[in-house]
């Protein structure tokens, strides 16, 4: 069911509420989700109660599959990841970004990353460049994803060409993955 804002009954406000400092606060106060209902004391609004429920439903589920060991640690660190991806660091004399995969020239495809044990800049390369993914076809992803040890501890580590084969055979579109979204 989709609504609608202009159907939905809420109060939204076009100035910023007075005694609002931090930007994150006066959105969810201008944008309804949230009331000051004392002073210090605030309370949800309906749309505001909606998206916290489905917030905690999203993070319940994707504990729930981290436990039974369907995501890889990959998808659960983004945090970590974003932190890498925006950070910038030397590699024999250049600069290069951090955890971005981009086209390789040895193999088919890349990438930065730093390493924790000595925290020098390391390449990895990884993929053949004569083969193409072939994701859409289950049967090929689940092998794939055996043969490589996907969601094990031997392609959690980042400096290794398993962590980012296995990343690229995520749901996510190879395109997306390039362009580091």
């Amino acid at each position: 069911m989709i609504l609608r804002m202009s159907s939905m009954f809420l109060r939204t406000l076009r100035d910023d509420p007075v005694d609002a400092e931090v930007p994150s606060h006066r959105l969810l106060v201008r944008a309804g989700y949230i009331r000051r209902a004392a002073p210090g004391g605030y309370t949800w609004l309906p749309l505001g109660l909606r998206t916290l429920n489905r917030v905690e439903t999203i993070i319940r589920e994707g504990v729930m599959l981290a436990q039974l060991g369907v995501l890889d640690q990959f998808e659960l660190d983004h945090q970590a990841i974003n932190e890498e991806v925006l950070a910038e660091a030397e590699y024999h004399g250049r600069k290069v970004s951090l955890g971005k995969p981009m086209k390789g020239d040895v193999k088919k495809y890349k990438v930065y990353v730093k390493d924790p044990k000595t925290g020098n800049v390391k390449k990895v390369n990884f993929g053949d460049p004569n083969m193409e993914i072939r994701r859409d076809n289950p049967k090929a992803r689940k092998s794939f994803r055996a043969r490589h040890g996907c969601g094990t501890k031997r392609a959690s580590n980042r400096t290794k060409a398993a962590y980012w084969s296995c990343r690229l055979w995520s749901t996510k579109p190879v395109s997306q993955i390039l362009k580091g979204k």
